[in-house]
Parts: C-alpha cells; structure tokens; sequence
C-alpha cells in the first residue's frame, strides 16, 4: 500500500495530533486542505466536542484527516489517598488558577468514543496507546476507515502491523505523550531513526516516522532510508491557525533545545515530552504518578484552566528535542515543505 496515494495526500506530511488543546478542527482542516494529513486528537474532550470538532473539520474540507484515539483502559476513579498524594504537588496550581480541589472531569468511554467515531466515518483513525479489540478495527475497515496504530518500539510495530494498516513509529525524541501498549516489558525508548530501520524488515505496512523533524531535509533523510511519510509537530503547532496560547508558543521560541525539555508523567499519567515550567518542577522529586486516567481526572481542570488562563507555569507546553517554530500560515508553511522537498529531490 502506498500510504499517500491510499490518502490522496500531495505531501508526505503528518500532523502531530496535540493533546488537551481544544479548538483543533481549524489547523487540522487547514494541513488537510494543503496537501498534508492533518489529525484530531479526541483524548480529554466530551463526546459533544469531539462531534462538533469533526464536524467542523468536514465542513473545511473534502480531504482526508485522521482522529486519534487513546485506547488505554482504567479506573478513572479518584479516592481520597489518590487526591492527597496528587495534592502534594498541585496546592500552587489550585491556588493560582482558582481551581477548586475537588473539581474533577469524567471523558468517556472508550467505547462510546470510537464508536462516534466510526459513525461520524473519518477517512483515517489513529489509535494511541494500544489497540482495540480486533472486531473494532475490522469494524473501522469495513467502514472504509484506514486504521493506523502508534507504536514506540519495533515490538508493538511487529504486533499492530497484524490488524492496522500503517504503523506510526513513535521515537523518544517527540514531542507530547510517549505511546506505550499496556504491558509490563521492560523495553527502553529509541529514537525514530533507530525504530525505522528495525521495523522495516520486520513489517511489512507502511511507516510514518515521528521524531524531531522539522525541516525539508530531515523530512527526505526520513523518506530516503524508507519511512512512507513524516510526522510534523511544532512547526504545525505554531501556525496561524494553531489553537495554542500565546505564552506556549513563545516559550517555544526563547525554549528550543532537549536541556529545557523533560519527560514527566505528570500531565496525563503516560511519559510525555514538554517544556520544563513550574509544574515539571515541581513534580520532579516524585518518582510515581497516579494511573493514567486517575492522573487524567484530576489534572484535567488545571490542564483546561491554564490553557484558558494563559499560564505557562501550568499548562501542558509539548515539545521535542529541538523544536522549531514558524509563525506562518499552514498554506505558507507546506508550500516552504512542498518547495524545500522538491529541491532536494531534483538537485
């Protein structure tokens, strides 16, 4: 299968999904619309927001787009020693977002999610963190949905590539939450250079890499030693049409190399690569987080309040080794892609 033909993409260019920033459906449109596949992330919001943001990004445009799914299952229940250990840290952010402590917010069901989902029948859907059960990815195809899975290790990769139809190689130097199947291997992390050459003579689907590549010539190295596209975080994040704050963007200007970014598991109980602030600070003396979707209900309402509130000190700012901004349009933005590839291609 070649992926981009499949796609009917004029570049071979993902963009990164960004996880708890709402209002996605603008920029996600717009990457489409210019020839890339631009991905909604669904984790964190209501199903009445996922609805609305897939349905707003229908009614821009024709072509395809992805959404993604956070497929791990737990307990999001929050007992009274699970909000003492999280308050430990998190008595500063109550008090300087004015958020009450026992605010909590309850996402959906897994089930529930996808199956909007499905019936809203999006071209692509990328599932994080694991995967479903198989008669929920044959119902996606059977659907006409192509079904892509992230994986972190050439393991998962070998795993998924039974079921999906494109694999998304996810390496440590990435930005936001390091996807990882619920297992208990003791399996480190690669960067996606290292992943791609052990996947590919082990899978047999097509490889999206997403690492830190941020411009045409990281993107042709990738295309070259075999990968079938390119995930594009930052520079997308930081166009026009991005819904991040004004202080995320800035500090990914004046914050740009892997000593100002961490990998706490602060935000959302899973690894994520962000800016250091206030918060990661805070949290690094800790060397354990609650489960993933008890973190997620109780750090959800700072999460939403920071980002509304434009405060960097507590807000999710993600980013990989070596961020790049563009401040452009996302027309502008994947015509300098468009043109920097064509370069290197016929030079």
């Amino acid at each position: 299968m070649n992926i981009i033909d499949t796609l009917g993409l004029s570049l071979p260019i993902f963009q990164a999904p960004i996880s708890c920033y709402p209002n996605q459906a603008k920029l996600v449109a717009a990457v489409s619309q210019h020839g890339g596949l631009g991905i909604l992330c669904a984790n964190y919001q209501s199903l009445l927001e996922v609805d609305e943001s897939i349905g707003k990004i229908q009614a821009k445009t024709a072509k395809a787009f992805a959404v993604m799914i956070n497929v791990n299952i737990g307990d999001s229940s929050a007992d009274l020693v699970d909000k003492s250990q999280a308050n430990r840290y998190l008595t500063d952010a109550y008090h300087h977002l004015n958020v009450d402590k026992t605010e909590t917010v309850e996402l959906p069901s897994i089930d529930k999610l996808l199956q909007l989902v499905i019936n809203k029948r999006p071209p692509v859907i990328i599932f994080q963190n694991g995967l479903p059960a198989d008669h929920l990815i044959h119902q996606c195809q059977k659907n006409d949905i192509t079904v892509m899975a992230i994986a972190g290790n050439a393991l998962e990769a070998i795993v998924a590539s039974r079921v999906v139809d494109a694999i998304i190689l996810q390496g440590c130097e990435s930005a936001g939450v390091q996807s990882r199947f619920a297992n208990q291997l003791a399996i480190p992390s690669y960067p996606v250079s290292t992943l791609l050459q052990q996947a590919l003579p082990n899978v047999n689907k097509p490889l999206i890499v997403w690492g830190d590549a941020q411009l045409p010539q990281h993107i042709a190295s990738h295309l070259i030693n075999g990968a079938a596209a390119v995930m594009i975080d930052t520079p997308f994040w930081t166009t026009k049409e991005s819904p991040i704050p004004p202080s995320y963007r800035q500090a990914l200007i004046t914050q740009h190399n892997e000593m100002q970014t961490t990998l706490s598991s602060v935000w959302l109980g899973y690894p994520a690569r962000t800016l250091i602030n206030t918060l990661t600070k805070a949290t690094a003396k800790y060397t354990t987080t609650l489960p993933p979707k008890t973190q997620q209900h109780i750090m959800l309402p700072i999460i939403q309040a920071a980002i509304e509130q434009d405060n960097p000190d507590y807000m999710p700012m993600w980013a990989g080794f070596c961020a790049v901004t563009s401040g452009k349009t996302v027309a502008q933005l994947c015509k300098a892609f468009a043109k920097g590839l064509n370069e290197i291609i016929t030079d």
